[in-house]
């Protein structure tokens, strides 16, 4: 398999997907025979159990956002940064995993973020990997898709953009909800004060729809 670093990894994680347990704590010392990451805090091991839990997630959740993956792996899953950080740039370099450039959705810094989705060959090793995951992280990854899977949706629903215009910052702000979808267009009259808008619609965007519709449709 030339799309991990070797094939001493590729044995490896096929061992581990085995043991794999739904809660694991990945802060282990360096691997001796770990060659193939320049961070001390990442071992061969940790890193090739991260990578099937990337392939997995994303495969359930195409479209997820290195933010939501992150946070779901690090909280979820009690991946160790590190390794995380690591697994993600390989399986991206191993041409696994595909990411493009987007803007920010809700939980995510200002500016743009980046989409994930598996590549053919992505595909290929976790439909050759995944047979070997023991039914307790199988149900552990099920869970923890679901969960990503709705904030992922809820996160869709949202865009938020700015426009400098005549000196002044023209704020766009939309929600797509059930009933319908909602947008309203604010001129801001400092950067700062656009990026407040822009960070509170993300954060309640849900709430300060409803309220602003329950409140133009009901008699005063």
């Amino acid at each position: 398999m030339n799309c991990f670093v070797n094939r001493k990894e590729y044995i490896t994680l096929r061992q581990n997907v085995k043991w794999g347990k739904p809660k694991i704590c990945y802060t282990l010392p360096m691997s001796k025979n770990s060659n193939n990451s320049n961070n001390p805090n990442s071992s061969l091991d940790t890193v090739a159990e991260a990578k099937i839990h990337i392939l997995y997630l994303v495969d359930r959740v195409p479209g997820v956002t290195y933010h939501q993956l992150m946070d779901a792996c690090m909280s979820s899953l009690y991946v160790e940064f590190f390794a995380f950080a690591d697994a993600y740039e390989e399986l991206i370099a191993g041409n696994l995993m595909d990411r493009t450039g987007a803007e920010a959705g809700a939980g995510d810094t200002l500016g743009t973020t980046e989409v994930l989705a598996l590549t053919a060959g992505g595909k290929a090793v976790l439909k050759d990997l995944e047979g070997a995951l023991n039914d307790s992280l199988r149900g552990a990854l099920d869970q923890i898709v679901t969960e990503l899977a709705a904030v992922h949706d809820e996160v869709s629903r949202i865009t938020a953009s700015k426009a400098l215009k005549d000196g002044r910052y023209e704020v766009t702000l939309t929600y797509r909800g059930d009933n319908g979808t909602f947008s309203v267009s604010v001129t801001a009259d400092s950067e700062e004060k656009a990026d407040a808008a822009i960070n509170n619609w993300r954060a309640r965007c849900r709430s300060l729809s409803e309220d602003l519709l329950t409140q133009l449709f009901t008699n005063s």
